[in-house]
């Protein structure tokens, strides 16, 4: 910043920072993972993970796509008609809990999904402002220094002050999301 002296954070603030970036990292790549795990079929997976959507849509599922052929040939076999029946039984059932697996998988992610495009978003956006009210507050502090009359010094010293309380203020807020975790929207934090 030129001239300007710039105020450093504590090596604990920029672990922390950086602990937060790796855990992003981990937990998209871990995301990744398991969703390729509840979804083998990649086409399915939605890009960018925002909604996460990866269900089957209606009558594509591969064990409802079977019921309907499985029905047609159980009605053109007279021999084995009650082996048959027990896939046509088994293949009704399996559709249902495979759609119903991939919903309680996708519940499953939901903090992971709730961090990853939500609350480090968040994270990133109050970091960016912090960064802000830092600068604010270092040209002011420069000001001050630069200043001369008795009056500059005195008005140059009340904006020093206002940047630094913001500054504080929001540094307090980013510590509280390190150290408390994320607020809910009912202001509770998990």
């Amino acid at each position: 910043m030129g001239g300007v002296e710039q105020t450093q954070y504590s090596a604990n603030f920029i672990e922390t920072c950086q602990e937060v970036d790796n855990y992003k990292t981990v937990l998209d790549y871990v995301n990744a993972s398991l969703m390729g795990i509840v979804q083998r079929n990649l086409k399915l997976i939605s890009n960018p993970m925002e909604r996460m959507e990866y269900e089957y849509h209606e009558n594509e599922n591969p064990f409802e796509a079977l019921y309907p052929a499985l029905k047609d040939i159980s009605g053109q076999m007279n021999n084995g008609g009650s082996e048959l029946k027990k896939q046509l039984d088994a293949a009704a059932k399996l559709g249902s809990i495979h759609r119903d697996f991939h919903r309680r998988a996708r519940r499953c992610l939901r903090y992971i999904r709730l961090f990853l495009c939500i609350e480090y978003e968040e994270l990133c956006e109050a970091r960016r402002i912090l960064n802000e009210r830092r600068q604010d507050m270092d040209f002011a502090k420069h000001e001050l220094k630069n200043a001369k009359a008795p009056e500059v010094v005195e008005m140059k010293n009340l904006v020093y002050e206002n940047a630094q309380k913001h500054f504080e203020s929001h540094l307090q807020k980013v510590i509280t999301f390190f150290t408390t975790g994320f607020p809910n929207k009912n202001g509770t934090f998990h």
